[in-house]
Parts: structure tokens; sequence; C-alpha cells
């Protein structure tokens, strides 16, 4: 069985080529010719608090991962953060109505996959280069038996 973490992270990539970007998985710096891309960076995760602690140590555990999905269109110029809410806005709609990501994702409740908002260069003390990081937490179980 495929681990579940790199098949959310390669459905990911896929959905953001799907905009019709440069796409790509660990990137964090793109040429200007490739611009607008969106990376798809490994970030972070953690286990489930919630979890019954009186199990053993092979038993299926959820797992709450949150990748960095970075947005760069690059330039500066008065029409970059139009461009880039327009590409965001396709973005999350795109991640969150995705019936494959969707199967690929659970926490026992439906919710597999949390928006949690976003971070932009655009603003006072920052580079100002045209780049959104998408936050959004994905839940899935992992199975030490599977791997």
């Amino acid at each position: 069985m495929a681990y579940q973490r790199e098949l959310i992270l390669e459905r990911l990539t896929v959905i953001s080529e799907g905009l019709g970007v440069t796409a790509a998985r660990d990137v964090l710096n793109f040429d200007e010719a490739q611009l607008p891309a969106i990376a798809v960076v490994e970030g972070d995760e953690e286990a489930d608090e919630d979890d019954p602690t009186n199990r053993p140590s092979t038993a299926p555990r959820r797992v709450h991962m949150i990748p960095h999905i970075i947005i760069h269109t690059g330039g500066l110029s008065q029409n970059l953060g139009p461009a880039l809410n327009a590409l965001y806005a396709r973005l999350v709609k795109a991640v969150l109505t995705d019936a494959t990501l969707l199967s690929l994702v659970w926490d026992g409740n439906g919710r597999g996959v949390r928006y949690l908002g976003m971070e932009s260069d655009l603003a006072l003390g920052r580079t100002m280069f045209g780049n959104i990081a998408a936050k959004f937490r994905f839940t899935y179980v992992l199975d030490p038996n599977s791997l």
C-alpha cells in the first residue's frame, strides 16, 4: 500500500498543475520564465493527541499534516495583489473540492481537509515579491503495518 502522506502531496501537485501554472514538489525558487508557479513543499505533521493512548505502537493513528503550498507570481507591479488573489482563490476551491484528494484524507468525522488560512509576503516589512503560502491541514490515518 502506498504511503498516504506521499499520495496527498502528489495529488496537491496534480491539482496545482490543473490550474494551468508551473507546479513542482519541494522547489523554493522558480525562474521568472516559469511564473506563475505553485510549489508543494513537504511541511510538518503531528499525531492527533485525541487518539487513545492505551494502544499498541503498531495501531493505526490519525496524523495531521500541513504542507506548504506556495503560489509564486513574481514581479513588482500594481496588479500583483489581484493576480495573487485570483490564483489563490482558484487553488483554494480546487483543493477543497477535489474528490480524489478528499478520498485520501480522513479524520473520523468527514472533515479530513481543513482550511487554515494563508500567509502573504505583501505586507509592511516583507519582500513584496508576490508569494502566498496557502495553509490547509490534511488528516490521514497512518498505519505502520502498511508502510
